[in-house]
């Protein structure tokens, strides 16, 4: 089943779908722009067992857009999909922390404007310019700075399993396509914001445990999908399997998990 989106303006907004099954039913949800390729504004699945209202949350929304919802188990072509019911879906206004849209950081107001704008375009930005084997992209204001790769490379000359870092020193970031363009918007966001809390908001630059919980506080306080945040970093640790990313993962879920039923201290 595939809805057709307008949204001129490019506004934050919700959608919340009404769907009904026979039984337990893997639903597969995606929100995405023909003019865009390989760009999803959310990308997910999840079960319904019965009636449930799912919310399709969508901080970063394509002007001219589709939402897609299908049975995910269902061996079906596009559009023909059998299994569920769709029996609503409404457009409603977006929860967000206007403290983070609005922020007095303006590193972080700046910052996300950037980003948004870069995870949208990533898909086919190029990583390559005639004179070097990277293309370098700045925010408006030249503070922040993205070095685009096919992938990245250590001091050893050999690739790196990872899809971003940042240099402690400068700030400069740097991100591998090929790992990117696996990602969803709102899954290039949360990754971007861990970079960027490594620099401009941890007190110990280095210290990952405090740029997950910074980078995802501010994520969820701008209305991201709550899953997503979570894939964003399973999409990393996965490839670069260790006992300091369990930990990682096991805070990262807790934090996303009680989110909005706790008082967190939002940065300003």
């Amino acid at each position: 089943m595939i809805i057709k989106l307008d949204n001129p303006n490019k506004e934050p907004c919700m959608f919340k779908a009404q769907i009904s099954t026979n039984k337990k039913t893997l639903i597969g949800i995606a929100v995405y722009c023909a003019k865009k390729p390989y760009t999803f504004y959310t990308y997910n699945k999840t079960y319904v067992n019965g009636k449930r209202v799912v919310d399709i949350r969508l901080p970063i929304c394509p002007k001219n857009g589709y939402i897609r919802i299908w049975n995910a188990e269902a061996k079906t072509p596009k559009g023909k999909e059998s299994g569920f019911e769709l029996e609503d879906i409404k457009r409603v206004k977006l929860s967000s922390n206007l403290n983070i849209a609005e922020s007095k950081n303006e590193n972080l107001k700046n910052f996300l404007k950037f980003a948004e704008e870069f995870s949208e375009c990533a898909s086919y930005l190029s990583t390559q310019t005639p004179e070097d084997d990277r293309s370098i992209y700045k925010s408006d204001d030249g503070k922040f700075e993205i070095h685009y790769v096919d992938e990245i490379i250590g001091n050893d000359g050999e690739p790196r399993r990872t899809s971003m870092r940042v240099n402690n020193r400068t700030g400069v970031m740097e991100l591998a396509k090929k790992y990117v363009v696996r990602y969803t918007v709102p899954e290039r966001i949360a990754i971007l914001l861990h970079e960027f809390s490594h620099f401009y908001l941890n007190k110990v630059h280095s210290d990952e445990f405090e740029a997950d919980m910074n980078a995802l506080m501010i994520y969820c306080a701008l209305g991201f999908p709550r899953k997503e945040g979570g894939t964003a970093f399973y999409k990393v640790f996965y490839r670069t399997p260790s006992n300091l990313n369990v930990e990682r993962m096991k805070k990262i879920m807790a934090l996303l998990k009680n989110f909005d039923r706790t008082d967190f201290k939002i940065i300003k």
